[in-house]
């Protein structure tokens, strides 16, 4: 299974955005290839916590340095120079 990790439009259905954090799965392995070397995908592994959309969204809205106070209320290690995606990330339990 694969999760997305930068948003893009579906090349066979344009109707169809994938949004950080969504599923994405194909049997096409160069696509997953493409996808992955072009990051807008990666591998999770089997067990892998996931997170709710709405979690997400709530992260989304708050400010780089509110999501930092949160990382350090909740006693999470991250580098301050860090995205605020890689850092929302962190709170999710993606790592």
């Amino acid at each position: 299974m694969y999760k997305v990790i930068s948003p893009f439009r579906d090349k066979f259905n344009p109707e169809k955005i994938y949004h950080v954090g969504d599923p994405f799965e194909s049997d096409d392995k160069e696509r997953i290839a493409d996808l992955i070397s072009r990051k807008l995908i990666e591998g999770v592994p089997d067990g892998a916590p996931s997170f709710h959309a709405a979690e997400h969204n709530e992260y989304q809205l708050m400010t780089k340095k509110e999501i930092i106070a949160l990382l350090k209320k909740k006693g999470i290690e991250f580098n301050s120079r860090q995205p605020k995606e890689e850092l929302i990330r962190l709170l999710l339990g993606g790592g």
